[in-house]
Parts: structure tokens; C-alpha cells; sequence
């Protein structure tokens, strides 16, 4: 990750696939809502397969490409099994302090959100958005940058980004929550490509990935991400 950032600003993370249209909203939501355009970047992951998704956002996204947008094409790898690395690979390119991991059927509701981490400027912390429509309990979180760069990198072990975020901010005290109201654009999950390995990737990570010993156990995983992170505290 770069050493250098630019305090408060914040670089939203979206990784997507098979969804320019919904994108393009989620782009327009975060400008409609943001106090400074110079507050924010929006970093988008995109196959390198998926070429209809690519050529629409270059060309619907043409006059903000290069400077409010940017576009990281990476190999697909696992799809959904992967996204912990694919937000990483977007944290490498991230100039903002805080890195806010989106999803790719999202809208952001809320008028100036960017002000909302000012208070924490500086501060190793997890600031969760508390209130997603249709979807009470799942969080997106604004993560410190220096929680990324010290581990090198998001989650480890399995696609749930959410449990390993969780276990760690709550066993470190580090979770703050902020006013951020957020919106799904599609009121069901919708099965479609970029869903339809799920129920095989939630399997296979349930069954190779046994959270009880990695989240306790000093040689476990997590325990010793909780561990590395202490020392930044």
C-alpha cells in the first residue's frame, strides 16, 4: 500500500461484476450526497473477462475516470471466494485514509456522509454504517488504512470480509458506529452470474475454515491478526 494518504478523504471500495447500470448509480448516489468531491474516490474492481461492464463504465464514467474514478481490472479468481482479495488489490491503489467497502447493489442515502468520520481522524478503527435497508445487521465499514497496510491484508482464510471484521473490532474495542444510511438497490439477493457459485463458496469456506480455532487459538488466523493489530493500539 502507498505510505503516503490524504487525511479524512475516503476511497470506496466496489468491487462488481455483470452490474454497469447498477454501478452507475452507486457512482451517482456517492456524488449526489458527498459535501466535497474532493473527499472521496471510487475504485472499481472489474474482470478481466468482463468486457460489457468495463466498456460501459469507461464510457458512462468517462468524465470522472482518472480522478473521482478508478478502474482496477484484475483476473476473476474465485469470484466471491476471492473478495477479500480483490479489496485488497484496491486498497494498493487507495489515496484516502479511510477505505469504505461497498457492494455492488448499493445506494448511499446519506446527505454529507464524508463529514461523518472527521471526528476520527488519525484513529485505528472500524467505523460501521448502522442502517441498510432491508438488511437489519450487516454492516459496511470504514476501515482505517493502517489496519490494512499493518496485516497485509482483509480477512484471511474465507470470503466473509463481515465475520473477520466483527471478530476483530470486537475483541479489539475498536468498532465505533456512524449514522450512514445505505440502500439496496435490488430488494431480494439476486441469483444471477455474479451470485450463482454462493451456495458452493459458502460450503467450501464452512467446511476449510474452522472459525471457533482460528479466532481463539494463538496459531489461529484471526488470533493472530487480533495480536499484529495490538501493536498499533
Amino acid at each position: 500500500m502507498k505510505d503516503t494518504y490524504t487525511p479524512n478523504k475516503i476511497s470506496v471500495q466496489l468491487p462488481t461484476r455483470g452490474r454497469p447500470k447498477d454501478v452507475i448509480e452507486i457512482v451517482n448516489s456517492l456524488i449526489e450526497n458527498v459535501s466535497s468531491i474532493d473527499n472521496i474516490e471510487i475504485l472499481l474492481k472489474l474482470d478481466d473477462d468482463d468486457i460489457d461492464s468495463i466498456n460501459t463504465l469507461k464510457n458512462e464514467l468517462s468524465e470522472h475516470i482518472g480522478s473521482l474514478v478508478k478502474i482496477v481490472v484484475t483476473p476473476r479468481l474465485g469470484g466471491y471466494f476471492d473478495l477479500p482479495t480483490h479489496h485488497y488489490s484496491l486498497s494498493e491503489v487507495a489515496d484516502g485514509e479511510w477505505l469504505f467497502l461497498f457492494n455492488d447493489d448499493l445506494r448511499l442515502l446519506t446527505k454529507d456522509f464524508d463529514l461523518l468520520v472527521r471526528p476520527y481522524q488519525g484513529q485505528v478503527k472500524f467505523l460501521h454504517s448502522n442502517d441498510v435497508t432491508r438488511c437489519e445487521g450487516w454492516y459496511f465499514p470504514f476501515i482505517h488504512r493502517d489496519i490494512i497496510k499493518t496485516l497485509g491484508h482483509l480477512s484471511i482464510g474465507t470470503p466473509y470480509c463481515d465475520g473477520w471484521l466483527r471478530v476483530v473490532g470486537e475483541k479489539l474495542d475498536i468498532i465505533e458506529f456512524i449514522p450512514v444510511k445505505l440502500d439496496h438497490i435490488h430488494s431480494d439477493m439476486v441469483y444471477d452470474d455474479t451470485r450463482k457459485h454462493t451456495d458452493t463458496v459458502n460450503n467450501r469456506s464452512r467446511h476449510a475454515f474452522n472459525w471457533d480455532y482460528h479466532i481463539n487459538h494463538p496459531n489461529g488466523l484471526v488470533y493472530k491478526d487480533i495480536e499484529t493489530l495490538r501493536n498499533i493500539l
